[in-house]
C-alpha cells in the first residue's frame, strides 16, 4: 500500500492529473490491499487475485518507462477520442474496484469491520479532497498526507494478517489516529480559501504519519518475534 501510494501519486502529479483524481486513486489502492486481506481473514483462504492492488505499482512502472521513452506529451495522445492518460487511468481504476468489489462480495459481511477502515481513513481522506486541491505552495504536505493513507491502510492490512495468521488481537483502527484526522479536517475547513496550508494542519499531518510508521514498525517487530516463537515451540 504504501509503496503503490508513493509511485503513483508522485506520477499523476507529474502528469497533472485533477486533484480529486489522484485522491480517487490513492483511497482506492489502499482500499484494494485492505479488501483483499479482509476477504483471506474471513474464508480463510489465501489467494492472490488475477488483477489486484500490486498491479497498480507495475502500471506505474509502465508510465515511468513510456514517459522516460517518449517524454510526457505521449499521454497527450488521443485513444478513440480520449487521451492515453485518462485510458490509463480508468483501467487501473477500474480494475483495482474489480478487487474490492470482488472481495467484499466473496467473504461473510462484517460492518464493523468495513466501519473500521472508513472511520480510520475517511477524515484524512476527506481533508485531502476537499481542501488541499487548493494549495498551490504545500506540495510536500499533500504528499505526506497521501503517504499517511498509505501507511494507515497498511497498518489496517497489517492487524488483519496478525490476527489470521498469528493469533493476535485484532484492531479495526488505532484510536489515535481517526482523532488526529479530524482535527485536520477541522483545521482545513477553518483554512479554507487559503492558498497555503496553516500550521497546525501541517503538523497535524506530520503527527498521523510519524505514529502511524512507529506503529507499522512496532507492528511488524512483533510479528517477527512471535513468528520466531511459533518456529521454536514447533521445533
Amino acid at each position: 500500500t504504501i509503496i503503490a501510494n508513493s509511485m503513483t501519486v508522485p506520477i499523476m502529479v507529474m502528469l497533472q492529473v485533477e486533484q480529486s483524481m489522484i485522491w480517487l486513486m490513492a483511497f482506492v489502492t489502499a482500499l484494494a490491499f485492505w479488501a483483499h486481506n479482509w476477504e483471506t481473514r474471513n474464508t480463510n483462504y489465501r489467494r492472490l487475485p488475477l488483477v489486484g492492488g500490486l498491479e497498480s505499482i507495475w502500471t506505474a512502472l509502465v508510465v515511468m518507462t513510456l514517459t522516460s521513452i517518449y517524454g510526457v506529451e505521449i499521454w497527450q495522445r488521443s485513444w478513440f477520442g480520449v487521451s492515453l492518460l485518462l485510458v490509463f487511468y480508468w483501467l487501473g481504476l477500474s480494475a483495482l474496484l474489480w478487487v474490492v468489489i470482488k472481495s467484499l462480495l466473496t467473504s461473510r459481511i462484517r460492518w464493523a469491520d468495513y466501519w473500521g477502515f472508513i472511520i480510520a481513513l475517511l477524515p484524512i481522506s476527506v481533508w485531502l479532497l476537499l481542501m488541499a486541491s487548493g494549495y498551490q505552495d504545500s506540495n510536500l504536505f499533500v504528499y505526506v498526507g497521501y503517504i499517511t493513507m498509505g501507511f494507515m491502510a497498511t497498518l489496517l492490512t497489517g492487524n488483519l494478517m496478525r490476527h489470521l495468521w498469528l493469533g493476535g488481537d485484532y484492531q479495526r483502527f488505532e484510536p489515535v489516529t481517526p482523532v488526529l484526522g479530524l482535527l485536520v479536517l477541522i483545521a482545513g475547513v477553518s483554512n479554507i480559501g487559503a492558498s497555503v496550508m496553516s500550521v497546525l494542519e501541517c503538523g497535524l499531518i506530520s503527527l498521523i504519519c510519524v505514529i502511524a510508521i512507529g506503529r507499522v514498525i512496532y507492528q511488524g517487530i512483533h510479528s517477527y518475534r512471535v513468528l520466531m516463537k511459533v518456529q521454536a515451540s514447533a521445533d
